[in-house]
């Protein structure tokens, strides 16, 4: 029994340290994001990034400072369970589909979740392929499991379930609250871009 144990601790150790090493990174352009975001009265200081074609086991959510063109925070960001693998998300703007939608959303306030009383950011969706994000209440919110594994996970994936994510961004609690301290600073909404490479 003992040495199942330390054999368990010790894969855990291994995974821990794996993802210490590993650099998420993003392609995108500051020019880009703050000229989008001029355009549609959004901050031009910070913006959100999603890079769903990253492992669910990385970091692939980025708080963004678009002044210093540097990451001030990530996360990992369980994607929605409608259709979707561990290692293969699915889209879609569909009501229903509990799928995670991609393009430009704002995000608009803070709110409650009304069934788990837990804080959440609620976003509208700006784009043709998120339209419905209102409508189908898509928000940032916290997950446990994001929570417990916040350093990553890789090369294990999120586990995919709809009490995780029905299509709304599952992060942890540490980056929530940066995003939240941004809001509270900008008087304009911040922009959440999500897309899959």
């Amino acid at each position: 029994m003992k040495k199942i144990l330390y054999i368990i601790l010790a894969v855990i150790a291994l995974i821990i340290t794996i993802n210490l090493f590993i650099t998420s990174e993003i392609d995108y352009s500051v020019g880009e994001l703050k000229s989008y975001c001029k355009q549609h009265s959004l901050s031009q200081k910070y913006a959100v990034i999603v890079d769903f074609g990253k492992h669910s086991g990385t970091h692939r959510l980025f708080v963004i400072d678009l002044d210093k063109n540097e990451v001030i925070a990530r996360s990992l960001c369980a994607h929605g369970a409608g259709g979707s693998t561990a290692l293969t998300p699915s889209f879609s703007n569909v009501i229903g589909s509990n799928s995670s939608c991609l393009g430009h959303f704002k995000i608009t306030a803070k709110s409650k979740m009304n069934y788990r009383d837990m804080d959440c950011f609620k976003l509208a969706g700006m784009d043709s392929t998120n339209s419905n994000a209102e409508v189908r209440k898509i928000l940032i919110h916290t997950s446990i499991v994001n929570n417990i594994c916040k350093y990553g996970i890789y090369p294990i994936p999120l586990p995919v379930h709809r009490l995780i994510s029905s299509g709304c961004f599952a992060i942890d609690a540490s980056t929530m609250e940066i995003i939240g301290n941004l809001m509270e600073q900008e008087t304009l909404p911040i922009l959440l871009y999500a897309y899959y490479d």
